[in-house]
Parts: structure tokens; sequence; C-alpha cells
């Protein structure tokens, strides 16, 4: 614990934002395609499913692409 805290202190300050960004539009992305191809399959779309889907990708993106851009080192 006490090295993901130490690791923690060493970021720079804007890299929970980058990270929180970073899920955020993978959640918004997955959660308009995987609809849309809904739509396209059938000619319909339901409005619980697009907020369902929307609501579970940006929550799974930003611990899971959020950690990854916030660890990955910035190249200069």
């Amino acid at each position: 614990m006490t090295t993901l805290t130490a690791r923690l202190e060493q970021l720079p300050p804007n890299t929970i934002r980058r990270g929180v960004f970073a899920g955020v539009a993978w959640g918004l992305g997955m959660g308009i395609a995987l609809p849309a191809m809904d739509f396209f399959g059938c000619g319909a779309i339901c409005l619980s499913d697009v907020a369902i889907t929307s609501g579970v990708s940006i929550a799974a993106g930003i611990p899971l692409f959020g950690a990854l851009v916030a660890f990955t080192p910035r190249v200069q």
C-alpha cells in the first residue's frame, strides 16, 4: 500500500484528470457504438439500452483505461 501511495505522490498534477478523461471517452465510444450496432441490425433502438450501456461502459472505462493512461509515462 505504501508503494501505491508513494507512486501517486510522484504523479504530475493533471494525471488523474487525463485518466478520467480517457475512461469517459472510451465509455462514451462504447455507449454509442454498441447500441448503433443493434440499430443497424434490427432497425430499432431502446433508450434504456443506450443509458445502461453508456453508464456501465463509463464506469468500467475509468478504472481500466484511466489507470492505463495515468500510469503510462508520457513521451516528450
